[in-house]
Order: structure tokens, then sequence, then C-alpha cells
């Protein structure tokens, strides 16, 4: 299993992200339990990765990062 990282604007204000996982492409779930937070890299140019890895060798075929407005 590998690592998943997802580009934010450090200046961005009142979003919600949060991570899904699928089987499908049909059906997502949230990542909560499934995948844990990894770290996060400032690029220096307001930005930053944010990286996501799964937990206790758990796999998931499809994962999203779901962006709402708080």
């Amino acid at each position: 299993p590998g690592v998943v990282a997802f580009r934010r604007n450090l200046r961005a204000t009142g979003l919600d992200f949060e991570l899904e996982t699928s089987g499908d492409l049909l059906n997502w779930q949230s990542a909560d339990g499934i995948w844990e937070f990894a770290g996060e890299e400032h690029l220096g140019d307001g930005t930053a990765m944010f990286s996501f890895r799964p937990s206790n060798g758990t796999s998931s075929l499809y994962v999203r990062q779901r962006v709402s407005i708080e």
C-alpha cells in the first residue's frame, strides 16, 4: 500500500476536507480508521502537500478527497 497526497491552499478558509475510500467508484465511505494522516510539507508558495497512508495494512482500491464548504 502506498501514500496519497493532496495539495491544499493554506490561505483558503471555510473549507472542510475529508478522505473517502471506495471499492467500486460508486459507493464511498469515510476513510477514518482506514487511512491515517502521515504529515504535511509546506511548499513555500502558500500551499502544502497533505499525505495519508493506510492504517494497519488495510488497503482501498480508490481514495479521494472530498472538499465542502463549512
